[in-house]
């Protein structure tokens, strides 16, 4: 969740990281400001004799020192040594990480973020969608105008973040994992694809069956398949019909609802209207 929501996460901030960035901001202040009253300080207490990039955590160090030193790995990562042209033999630090080479907290955090992605590789095994071309499909996935209940529902599919039945088998054995419409293994394809029900809400959905029928490998690399094949329009009405049938599952399951295919698609289709209306609207400064 913690992933960029051009590589298919939600964007949120990764808080261990925000941290390290925080500190690294003490520990570059130390290195860019010598003369300043925490420098001097902890410079006499804990690196007298050598510079701060070979200071030894010491005897007893203060929490503070232990913290800074904690950052020192990534500030190392992104120094860079500069000649001064008014001063010939002397040096000063730049932050090589920046296009204005001006430390900032923002850099530093998209490193920490970067170093933690590489060392979590199996992620990108684990989901298609976070491999080769997930850029463009998320991209695509949040330019879509869709309630945002929608767009969650559709990074969650791609996660396999849903309690079907086969997911929630792999958990607890006994589980009944026959589907409620048809008696079939229900797993996040079938519900949205193979089942009767889906068969018969696709084909009122006025979109291709051939643009649809693209299954070949998981969950995450048919919504990538389908909405780069389809146009803003099409691929709006899409993910929120695939919205829809997550609900009626829900709904039949759980309170033994039933629901006519084709009273799901247009309620559906009404809710992507109305939320598409409203925000022309507000983009306008029309609503009332």
């Amino acid at each position: 969740m913690c992933r960029p929501i051009g590589e298919g996460g939600m964007g949120f901030r990764m808080l261990q990281a925000f941290n390290i960035a925080l500190l690294a901001k003490q520990g570059w202040r130390v290195v860019s400001k010598p003369t300043s009253l925490l420098s001097r300080v902890l410079k006499a207490k804990y690196f007298p004799g050598c510079s701060f990039w070979e200071a030894p955590v010491g005897r007893r160090p203060s929490l503070t020192w232990r913290s800074i030193l904690l950052a020192r790995g990534v500030l190392e990562a992104g120094r860079e040594r500069r000649a001064l042209p008014d001063n010939p033999g002397c040096e000063t630090v730049v932050w090589k990480l920046s296009k204005k080479k001006m430390f900032s907290v923002r850099s530093v955090y998209k490193v920490v973020v970067d170093l933690d992605a590489r060392g979590v590789a199996s992620s990108s095994r684990s989901y298609p969608i976070l491999a080769e071309g997930c850029a463009t499909f998320w991209q695509r996935m949040w330019a879509l105008v869709v309630p945002p209940r929608v767009r969650i529902q559709v990074w969650r599919f791609c996660h396999e973040a849903i309690p079907s039945m086969d997911n929630l088998a792999k958990r607890n054995q006994g589980v009944d994992t026959t589907c409620v419409f048809c008696k079939e293994v229900e797993t996040i394809k079938h519900v949205l694809w193979e089942c009767h029900f889906a068969r018969m809400v696709w084909a009122l959905s006025n979109i291709p069956r051939s643009q649809l029928d693209v299954w070949t490998e998981g969950t995450a690399a048919w919504f990538s398949s389908v909405v780069q094949r389809l146009d803003k329009k099409e691929g709006g009405r899409f993910v929120t019909i695939c919205w829809a049938l997550w609900q009626n599952r829900n709904k039949k399951r759980m309170e033994g609802l039933d629901q006519e295919p084709l009273k799901l698609v247009r309620e559906a289709l009404n809710l992507l209207f109305q939320y598409q209306d409203v925000r022309i609207k507000l983009k306008l400064g029309i609503y009332s």
